[in-house]
Parts: C-alpha cells; sequence; structure tokens
C-alpha cells in the first residue's frame, strides 16, 4: 500500500500552525481493513456481534488518528478517490464517513481546497443538542428539568469566575431585560432572557456549559417567547437582578440558591409552540436524510 503524507497549509496561525507534515501510516491502515474483515467474518458466523458500517469504522479511525496527536488541527485529508483505494472500500462509503466526520465538527470540507481537520467548536455539540431535542419530540418540562438542575450550578461558576467583560454583559442583559418588562414586549423580552442565561453559562467559563447551552439556546427562546406571551410572572422576573448581584458579589451560594428559586417559580408551558418548532423539525429532517449524505 503506498505511503502519503496529509498537507498542511503553508504560513500557519494560531489554530493552524505550520508543522512538519504527518504521515500516513500504512500499517494503520492495514489494522483497520483486518478488523473490518474480522467484524464481517463474526457477523457471517453468528456470533451475535452487530455489523459496523464500514464508514462508521472510517469515521471512526480518522476520529482517533486527530485524538492520539497524529492528525492535527489543519492537517489536509488526502482525496476520496485516494482514501477509497486505501481503505479497499467504494467513493461512496468514503463520501459517508466524511459525512459523519463533518457532522461531529471534525473536517472542514471546501470545494477545490480539499478537507482539512478543525478545532471543534461549542456550536457544533450544541447543534447536536438543538437536533436532538426537535426531532425528539422533547416538552417543555423535559427542558425545564434539565434547566433546574444546570442552571444553578451555571450561576454559581459564573460567581466564581467571571471577569470584567462578562459582568458588564450580564448588567447589560438585566438593564435590556427590564426595559422590554417594562414595554411588555414578549418577543424582545424571550431574546434578551435567554440571552442572560446564556451570557452566565459563558461566564462560568466551562467549556461543556456554555456548549450545552449554546444547543438549548434556540428551542428555549421560542419557549419563553410563549410563557412571557401568556404568564407575566414578577415575582419569579425579579430575580434576574438577584442573580445578577450575586454574581457581582462574588456570592456563588447565594447565585445558586436565587437560580433555584427563579427555576422554581418559572411556570412550565404545557403546549408546544408547534408551527415554529414544526419547520424547524422540517428544515433539520430534510439537513439530516440519507440522501443529504450523498452530496
Amino acid at each position: 500500500m503506498p505511503s502519503y503524507q496529509f498537507r498542511r497549509p503553508a504560513g500557519g496561525s494560531t489554530l493552524n500552525p505550520p508543522c512538519r507534515p504527518v504521515t500516513w501510516i500504512p500499517i494503520l491502515l492495514h489494522y483497520l481493513v483486518m478488523k473490518t474483515q474480522k467484524l464481517a467474518v463474526a457477523a457471517r458466523d453468528g456470533f451475535g456481534l452487530k455489523r459496523t458500517k464500514l464508514s462508521e469504522l472510517i469515521a471512526t479511525f480518522v476520529q482517533e488518528t486527530v485524538s492520539s496527536g497524529k492528525l492535527k488541527v489543519g492537517d489536509r485529508l488526502p482525496p476520496e478517490r485516494q482514501l477509497a483505494r486505501d481503505f479497499k472500500v467504494n467513493r461512496a462509503t468514503v463520501r459517508e464517513a466524511m459525512h459523519l466526520l463533518w457532522e461531529r465538527g471534525l473536517i472542514e470540507r471546501k470545494n477545490r481546497k480539499g478537507t482539512r481537520i478543525v478545532s471543534m467548536k461549542p456550536s457544533t455539540v450544541g447543534a447536536a443538542i438543538e437536533r436532538y431535542f426537535v426531532l425528539s419530540n422533547c416538552r417543555h418540562r423535559d427542558l425545564h428539568e434539565l434547566r433546574s438542575v444546570l442552571e444553578p450550578k451555571s450561576a454559581a461558576l459564573a460567581a466564581t469566575n467571571a471577569n470584567q467583560e462578562d459582568l458588564g454583559k450580564l448588567k447589560e442583559l438585566v438593564t435590556e431585560l427590564e426595559g422590554c418588562w417594562k414595554l411588555e414586549d414578549a418577543r424582545r423580552l424571550a431574546s434578551a432572557d435567554v440571552r442572560f442565561h446564556l451570557a452566565l453559562a459563558a461566564a462560568s467559563h466551562n467549556p461543556l456549559m456554555i456548549a450545552i447551552f449554546s444547543g438549548l439556546t434556540p428551542v428555549l427562546e421560542k419557549f419563553l417567547f410563549m410563557q412571557h406571551a401568556e404568564m407575566r410572572r414578577p415575582e419569579s422576573f425579579v430575580m434576574h437582578r438577584q442573580v445578577y448581584e450575586a454574581v457581582v458579589g462574588r456570592d456563588p451560594g447565594r447565585a445558586a440558591e436565587v437560580m433555584a428559586r427563579h427555576m422554581e417559580t418559572t411556570p412550565i408551558v404545557s403546549s408546544k409552540p408547534s408551527s415554529s418548532l414544526d419547520q424547524r423539525r422540517a428544515a433539520l429532517t430534510a439537513l439530516y436524510t440519507p440522501a443529504a449524505e450523498g452530496s
């Protein structure tokens, strides 16, 4: 099997620093092929093993190669034709594997520029959470129960880790929230509300917290709009400023306590914002159908 190298772009930056070429080690490819053949034999002989798609094996192999450091951010993958030849599969299988890697946020694909490894962004995790919520018909109660667990901890971490920029952003959003409340503008209020909670998560400086809240944000805003349009709960709303003051005062216990009470007094919307979520569900379903994988 011929050996070849992943190419790194010239120049480079902090994100994609110029490094020495990374050799594609033929013995690792051979191991993958042998592993695939053993799985196929085991399934054929009735050992009760679940057959794994070749595209999934290829995607997993590339992912593990990135995790091990043999592939780094900025490295370019070989063309589909060469990958198909080396993996001993057809190009459709390679294309499907590349789509899986793109969906996981591990690669970037550009016409005439090839495919390269990229750093995973929090928005990638967030997009997956949003897809799951929308396509799995989750209810507002499900979202509320998850927030009841995460929000107090997010507020406590913000009180501990927030910097001056974070505090300035939270102050700005609290002021905007109170202005929208007085105007009884449900749509702007929902937007400011969800941005306040996302800013709290950002102030926690916990990357997983930020990723999760990024995924919840689009769906949460729709429910908050319904909530603010149908019912006004002043006792729950005023707690936004109390949480902010606890964060500014560097009091994580107080921040968590107020946020927990805020979640307890937040009403649960019984119905779903059907029109907007149905449209989003239809769009996501169309985007992630098998037909899209071959494009």
